[in-house]
């Protein structure tokens, strides 16, 4: 995974996070959220564009 992809992932759960009412205190359910939204609702080039690869063995 990219540095921009990471980021992207925090800052999604974060804001999943103050939706919640919980301030700044991301939570294990916030980061599944953000990266389920990431990389299933985003689709492929969403994944591309924050470098998200498969990565299958040879």
């Amino acid at each position: 995974m990219s540095a921009a992809f990471i980021r992207e992932l925090l800052r999604r759960a974060a804001l999943f996070a103050a939706d919640a009412g919980r301030g700044t205190a991301v939570g294990e359910e916030d980061l599944k959220e953000a990266l389920h939204e990431l990389l299933v609702d985003g689709g492929p080039l969403t994944r591309s564009l924050l470098g998200a690869h498969a990565h299958r063995p040879s």
